[in-house]
């Protein structure tokens, strides 16, 4: 996107300006792609802002469709508008039912989710509230091992209950992908992990989940890693139980037992 005018709101009014001193709230038309929390800047190479963390979790959701089908594209724009507008939002697609779900802070959000949408003359249906829950486990277990999707690599994976003093830590974002790795492992050290735990992060899931790098003296991990992250956020999305989401488990990717031919690593 290309920034059209630097412009700031005076209650309902807005007015452009040439220019807007630090302290100030811009209102910048133009950027499409750009999201809460990104940092901007004309000047290369600058550290950017911490993201915004969103500590509430969605605890009740429905689900949505047209009244009539021609108008399912007019949904699909009304709901990429609202999750934009507003992050608390999620709209997510159950692909059992295919049904287009919408999770929000409770049933007062969902309304005024669904009146937005009949703002944009959009007749939807929709179903009656339910509530969220979420998926953890009680002991620890494994290693297991599982293939990946093209059957030609094994994975061995463990799992255990994470502290929950770590496992807030994630969701408030004092842990997070953007840390420098120093900090995170001094941070892990002060609430009893163990030196070498603390320096095999390989990801932190937002929802309270975390993974290490428990493999040794294996070869061609990284050309794989991306994937096994990728099947990592995917599981903690959806759980096994009930396509819940998943907390509170700390991962550790025991082993790897990868194909000979590179092709088939992925």
């Amino acid at each position: 996107g290309r920034i059209q005018s630097v412009n700031f709101f005076m209650g309902n009014q807005r007015e452009m300006v040439g220019e807007l001193a630090a302290g100030n709230i811009p209102a910048l038309p133009g950027l499409e792609h750009a999201r809460a929390g990104q940092t901007l800047s004309t000047v290369a190479g600058i550290h950017t802002f911490e993201g915004i963390q969103y500590v509430s979790e969605p605890v009740v959701q429905i689900a949505v469709e047209p009244k009539h089908p021609k108008d399912l594209p007019k949904l699909v724009e009304a709901l990429n508008r609202l999750t934009i507008e507003d992050p608390n939002l999620v709209v997510k697609i159950n692909e059992e039912s295919g049904e287009t779900v919408i999770a929000g802070m409770g049933v007062l959000h969902l309304e005024i989710a669904t009146a937005l949408i009949a703002d944009a003359k959009v007749e939807i249906v929709t179903s009656q509230p339910l509530i969220n829950y979420r998926e953890t486990i009680r002991s620890s277990a494994g290693p297991v091992m599982t293939k990946s999707p093209n059957r030609h690599n094994k994975i061995f994976m463990k799992v255990e209950p994470l502290d929950e003093k770590v496992a807030e830590m994630i969701r408030n974002g004092t842990l997070n992908e953007y840390k420098d790795k120093k900090e995170v492992q001094k941070i892990l050290r002060e609430v009893g992990w163990e030196g070498d735990d603390a320096k095999r992060v390989m990801r932190f899931d937002p929802r309270g989940n975390v993974i290490l790098d428990g493999t040794k003296g294996v070869q061609f991990i990284q050309e794989s890693s991306d994937s096994i992250l990728s099947g990592f956020e995917d599981a903690m999305k959806e759980g096994p139980l009930a396509r819940e989401q998943v907390r509170g488990c700390k991962f550790t990717f025991h082993h790897f037992v990868p194909h000979e031919d590179p092709a088939h690593r992925g």
